[in-house]
């Protein structure tokens, strides 16, 4: 399945059942230290909203960048270009079970980011409160740094792109797929609670995911096979 729709399907599936209720709280800081004027002008409040996805759009694209420029080295051995691959439609499959609610590993991976996450923090936190559109887009730059695994299932994908320019590329797309449920999370968040309560639908998704992560895992697995 082409990277782009995967990562997008998975920044729309994963924004929905993980990323909401992960980022709900930093989303609700964006108004606490606004003036009532603002704070009433729906206009106003919507740029907010906009400046602070546009510095986390950011920030993952950088970090795209950055992973696929790695990747484009290491890719150069045959042997790291099918293990990258594989790694990251493990890492798919291991993201389809915990929104599915079937399996909770993603969690351990999330740990991996805590210390960078620590560093950053104190960053995040001189920003606040949020009392201009600079500082709502200083805040959404900082806090795309979150320990996150389904962010870490699309850098490993981005990191597999071969290119700086695909990594980026491909985070870019994966930030768009979480955008509707961040920006509309106040004014919808009926229908994401309903979806959180569904069973139904978040084995749906889960699903959908992990039959992504093991096509992404049997392409290169085939032809590692193949050479042996």
């Amino acid at each position: 399945m082409d990277s782009f729709l995967s990562v997008f399907l998975i920044g729309l599936f994963a924004s929905v059942g993980h990323c909401v209720a992960m980022c709900g709280g930093v989303v609700g800081t964006l108004t606490i230290g606004l003036d009532e004027s603002i704070k009433s002008n729906k206009l106003k409040i919507t740029q907010y909203h906009l400046a602070y996805n546009l510095g986390r759009i950011l920030s993952y694209t950088l970090m795209g960048m950055v992973f696929g420029a790695i990747g484009s080295v290491l890719l150069e051995m045959t042997f790291f270009d099918k293990v990258l691959r594989i790694i990251s439609g493990l890492l798919m499959i291991t993201m389809g079970f915990y929104l599915a609610n079937w399996w909770f590993g993603l969690q351990k991976i999330e740990k991996l980011g805590v210390k960078i996450w620590a560093k950053i923090q104190p960053i995040a936190q001189k920003i606040l409160p949020v009392t201009s559109l600079k500082k709502a887009f200083g805040l959404g730059l900082l806090w795309g740094y979150l320990p996150c695994g389904v962010v870490y299932t699309s850098l490993a994908l981005a990191m597999a792109s071969g290119s700086w320019v695909s990594g980026g590329l491909l985070m870019f797309v994966f930030a768009l797929g979480t955008l509707p449920a961040l920006l509309l999370m106040g004014s919808i968040s009926s229908i994401f609670n309903e979806y959180n309560k569904n069973p139904l639908l978040r084995q749906i998704a889960g699903l959908l995911i992990i039959i992504m992560g093991v096509l992404a895992v049997l392409m290169p697995l085939k032809s590692l096979l193949w050479m042996h």
